[in-house]
C-alpha cells in the first residue's frame, strides 16, 4: 500500500552560519548535517555555531520554514550563481532573529519532546532520522510523480547510457497543483532512502534544462543491489513505462 504523500518521520530545520559571518542559510532536511556536506560552500561553514530545530514530520518542517522565510524576507541576499543551495541565504545581521524564530515555534505535537535547537556539530545530526527503505521511499516518489504528470508533459529519455526523466514547463509551474508540490520535487531528500546506517538515492542529479526539469536516475543494475533490489527495478520499470505511454515517447 503507497504510504502517505507527507512522510512521518522527524525532519530538521536548520540554520548554517559561515565562518566569515558574511551570511547564512536557512533550510530542512531529513538529514541537515548530511545536506551541509552537499553545498559547495561547506568548507566555509561553521557547524560550532550553526543550528538545528527537530519536528516531527515533515509537514511540520515546511510549514516552520515558510514561517521563517516570511519572517526574515526583507534579509534575503541573492549569490551570483546557481548552484547546489544557492537559496535561502540570508543577511549576517539577521541570523539572531532566526535563532530566536525558530527557537520559538512550536512543535505541534506534545509527543516530541527534543531539544529546541541542537548544534549542528554537537550531535550525529543523521543518526536522529528515522530509517526510511527504499520500498517506502519509492512509493512515496511513484506517487508524487504520477501526480506531477497529471499537471505537466513527463519524458523519459536516455542519453549517454542514463536514463532521464524531464518535466517539461516546470520552471514556470509555480502555481496549481503542480506549484504546491514544488519544494518536495525539487528537493533531494524526496528521492534518498535509509536503512541500517546504508544510504541511497532514486535519483542521481536534478537539474533546469531552460524551462524543463531534469531528473537523472540511479541505474537499475544499482538498484537492484539495494533491500529488495529486484523489486525495486522492476517498478521503477514500470512507472517509466507509464510515463513514457502519457507522453507518447
Amino acid at each position: 500500500m503507497p504510504k502517505s504523500p507527507l512522510k512521518i518521520v522527524p525532519a530538521g530545520v536548520y540554520l548554517l552560519q559561515r565562518l566569515d559571518r558574511l551570511r547564512f542559510k536557512l533550510g530542512w532536511s531529513f538529514a541537515p548535517l548530511s545536506r551541509a556536506r552537499q553545498l559547495p560552500e561547506f568548507q566555509a561553514l561553521d557547524l560550532s555555531h550553526s543550528f538545528v530545530r527537530w519536528l516531527p514530520n515533515r509537514k511540520r518542517a515546511e510549514q516552520v520554514e515558510r514561517a521563517l522565510l516570511k519572517g526574515l524576507a526583507p534579509h534575503r541576499m541573492h549569490l551570483g550563481h546557481h548552484g547546489n543551495g544557492h537559496t535561502e541565504w540570508f543577511t549576517p545581521g539577521a541570523f539572531s532573529l532566526a535563532v530566536q524564530l525558530l527557537s520559538r515555534m512550536p512543535a505541534n505535537d506534545a509527543r516530541f519532546n527534543r531539544p529546541v535547537l541542537t548544534l549542528l556539530d554537537s550531535t550525529n545530526s543523521d543518526a536522529l532520522v528515522a530509517d526510511e527503505p527504499p520500498q517506502d521511499v519509492w512509493w512515496f516518489m511513484e506517487d508524487l510523480w504520477l501526480r506531477l504528470a497529471a499537471e505537466l508533459p513527463m519524458r523519459v529519455l536516455s542519453e549517454q547510457g542514463q536514463v532521464l526523466v524531464v518535466v517539461q514547463g516546470f520552471r514556470r509551474a509555480m502555481s496549481g497543483a503542480a506549484g504546491d508540490m514544488r519544494a518536495v520535487v525539487l528537493d533531494s531528500d524526496t528521492y534518498t532512502w535509509r536503512q541500517q546506517g546504508a544510504r541511497d538515492a532514486f535519483v542521481r542529479l536534478i537539474a533546469f534544462r531552460g524551462d524543463d526539469l531534469v531528473y537523472v536516475l540511479t541505474p537499475l543494475r544499482q538498484v537492484q543491489r539495494w533491500p529488495r533490489g529486484p523489486d525495486l527495478a522492476l517498478q521503477v520499470q514500470g512507472l517509466l513505462a507509464k510515463l513514457r505511454a502519457g507522453s507518447g515517447s
